[in-house]
């Protein structure tokens, strides 16, 4: 996986995608099987073959704990579902606490926001833009669950935006954005 990994950072699509094609049967922990998933749905974004990356993460992620639907109304439905539980948190909590809360160093967890990262940009780029934001509020809300990582400024950032375009809260964009940037 190191060595694709490296292959696609030089440019090498050609040569990751080869590396990764024999690497499934080494792939045995989830976490593994993990990172070879979003490094294949990844090259697949790269290519502009984002419906291609979106099966692929809706093949893994459910692994990782997140359903990728494939039906509108179920998206909205989750999208909803996932806006309500992050302004419940917000409600009890103060969006704020995401500043104080601990790093998790789960690297599971980390990759599962890598993935969703990614399903917001093969999402967002394939025109699915309900899909795009129901990534990014799953990011957001994992977040607020578990804590804080690398992944964590990008989905909460980009659950600003899901405020003001979803939920017309001009506020708590905002503030989502200003906790972001801290």
């Amino acid at each position: 996986l190191s060595a694709a990994e490296a292959s696609a950072g030089q440019g090498n699509l050609d040569k990751a995608d080869l590396l990764l094609s024999g690497a499934k049967e080494y792939a045995q922990t989830r976490y593994d099987r993990a990172r070879l998933y979003r490094l294949l749905a990844t090259h697949m974004h790269l290519r502009g073959r984002n419906p291609e990356a979106l099966d692929i993460l809706r093949e893994i992620l459910p692994l990782m704990g997140c359903e990728v639907p494939n039906k509108a109304n179920v998206c909205e439905s989750q999208l909803s579902e996932q806006c309500n539980a992050i302004k419940n948190y917000v409600d009890r909590n103060g969006i704020e606490s995401v500043l104080t809360q601990e790093v998790c160093t789960d690297p599971e967890f980390c990759e599962t926001l890598r993935l969703l990262q990614l399903q917001f940009y093969a999402a967002w780029r394939g025109g699915e833009t309900q899909l795009a934001q129901l990534g990014l509020a799953r990011m957001t809300l994992l977040t607020l669950e578990r804590g804080n990582s690398e992944m964590s400024p990008f989905g909460l950032v980009g659950f600003g935006l899901v405020a003001v375009v979803k939920l017309k809260d001009y506020e708590l964009g905002y503030r989502f954005g200003q906790v972001a940037v801290r």
